[in-house]
Order: C-alpha cells, then structure tokens, then sequence
C-alpha cells in the first residue's frame, strides 16, 4: 500500500474536507457537525494561513488524515488533528502531530500548545503521550430527548421578561455584556472584543452545519437590562440535532431559577423547530451549579472530550 502524502490544504479541498471530517464525527460522536462553509472558515480562523498551518495527509486520491493549527493569543498555539477512522494505526497521526509541533515553533516559540481528543477515540490518547502531551481538562456532553422535555409552563422569575434576539437586535451589545459578566474567570474563557464575539458566532456561521439563528437565541430581561440568555442552535445531517451552544446568568440574579427557565425554553423551542435530541458541552470540573442544572432538567452526561497541553522547554535566555 503506497504511504501517504502530505501537503498543505487548500481551499479547493473544503468539499472532501467536509466529506472527511464528517466520516469522523459520525464514528467518533454518531453525528455529521461539518458543512464546506465550516471548513472554509476553519482554514483561516483567527487569521491562519492555511499554506503553512496546516496539513492533509491523501492517499490513492482520498484524504485519511488532517491537522490545522493557530495562534490564540499571545502565548498559545491550538492545534487540531485527526485521522479517518479506517485509517488509523499507520503512522498517519504521529506524522501530523509532528509537523504541527515544528509549525508551532516557528509561529510562537516557547508558546504553550493545547490541543483535542474525543473520548471515543480510544487510540488517540497513547499518540498524544508519546509526543509529550498531557490531559488538563475533560468534558462532558449533555444530553436529552427533544420529547423528554416538559410540556408544562416555563416557570419565570417575578419580573423577567423573555424575548427572542430577532425581536429585539438592539439589545446586541447588552448580551455581549452579559455574556462577559456571566462567564468571567471560568476557565478557558478569553474575553474578545464585541466584535470578536459576534464575528465568532454570527458571521463565521454563514453556510454553518450549525447556522446562527437569532430566533432561537433567548434572553431574559430585568428592567429592560440583559440578565441572562440561551444561545441555541439546530443543524446536523439531518437538520435534527438542537445544540445550547451557552447558556448563563449574570451573578446578581443566579438562585432565583432563571437558567432552569432559559434552558427549558430553549428546550422547547427546540422541540418546536424539529429537533429530536438536544446536547451541549460542559466543563466536568464546573464548580458552579452548571452541572447540577443540566442533571435537574433531566439531561444525561457522557464523556464528549479532553483538552490536553504541551509546554515546550524555555527558550535559552528566557
């Protein structure tokens, strides 16, 4: 069996990209979450050049493996890499891993390098071990049935109001600013600008598998001020699989049952649009009352991924 080549991706590879990353996910989470637009988006987020930064490795014609990588500020290089699930055992992660390593030298030296496996991936992490990586975070996916959910009444707190962005697309900044209250010193969080925010969410969801769509993003008002929001999306090869992307509460109203009335309308909102499951991703070390929540409104954990880490040695003179 002839070994596989590897070049740089580009933008002519987003339909077999798709193709591929689809085949993954279906093996590895039981779900299609790429369309060609994501991928497109994929080869230069946060600015990547996709001629240096990243890497597909073909064979007999096919794409078995890909590997991308970036820099997230100033003192960290992310880096994804994947191998077709029928491709596996080759030396074809190993390779791809290695090549992102040496990238990631010449892009932020000294910088620390975080990267993802999914947890049905069982081979995945002795790859990582092997070229110096380690776990420092695990998660978990929520989930529940679209016909789970309760048929009664949203129970909302004294003096919430709760209306749809699409409604009221004036109140953009405010959610911004909610966002960035609710989510302060969690871990993993760097708060952009406003306009990284709505570029992350918005823009680079045109054409998404998982598009943006103001009338399923929920919030909760108080006095006409954002207090808390549900940000929900629905997509998937089927168009069935609805996703809280986030959800949170500032402070100063959390205990009173806003976030159990967001995620359940989100829920039902959901429901309504088609979705057959609903899911999202949460933090398994979360010590706020996150985990307890989703558990309360009969949501089922299972293990979804690991962010692991690799500290280069300093460099001499640091």
């Amino acid at each position: 069996m002839s070994r596989s080549e590897i070049r740089p991706a580009t933008d002519a590879d987003v339909v077999p990209l798709c193709e591929f990353l689809n085949a993954c996910t279906l093996a590895h989470q039981g779900i299609a979450r790429s369309s060609p637009a994501d991928i497109a988006a994929r080869l230069h987020h946060e600015s990547a050049d996709p001629r240096l930064d990243s890497f597909v490795a073909v064979r007999d014609g096919e794409i078995v493996g890909f590997a991308h990588l970036w820099a997230h500020g100033p003192d960290e290089v992310k880096l994804f890499a994947r191998t077709h699930p029928d491709a596996r055992g080759r030396g074809i992660g190993s390779r791809l891993l290695s090549l992102c390593d040496r990238r990631a030298a010449e892009l932020l030296p000294g910088a620390q390098r975080t990267t993802t496996t999914w947890a049905a991936d069982s081979s995945a992490p002795a790859l990582l071990e092997a070229q110096g990586y380690r776990p420092i975070r695990y998660f978990v996916t929520m989930e529940i049935g679209a016909d789970s959910g309760s048929e009664q009444a949203t129970v909302w707190p004294a003096v919430v109001e709760r209306v749809r962005l699409s409604s009221r697309p004036d109140l953009a900044g405010a959610l911004y600013a909610a966002w960035k209250e609710a989510f302060a010193g969690h871990w993993g969080r760097q708060v952009g600008s406003e306009a990284e925010f709505w570029t992350e969410r918005r823009d680079a969801k045109i054409g998404s598998a998982f598009p943006f769509e103001p009338e399923l993003w929920l919030l909760g008002l108080v006095h006409g001020e954002v207090v808390g929001f549900c940000l929900c999306e629905l997509g998937g090869d089927t168009k069935s699989v609805g996703r809280v992307a986030e959800i949170g509460v500032v402070p100063a109203q959390r205990g009173a049952g806003l976030g159990l009335a967001l995620l359940q309308d989100g829920f039902r909102e959901l429901r309504r649009r088609g979705a057959t499951r609903i899911v999202l991703d949460v933090d398994a070390e979360n010590t706020t009352s996150a985990l307890r929540l989703y558990l309360s409104a009969g949501m089922t954990p299972r293990p979804a991924f690991t962010i692991w880490e690799k500290r280069p040695a300093p460099l001499a003179g640091a």
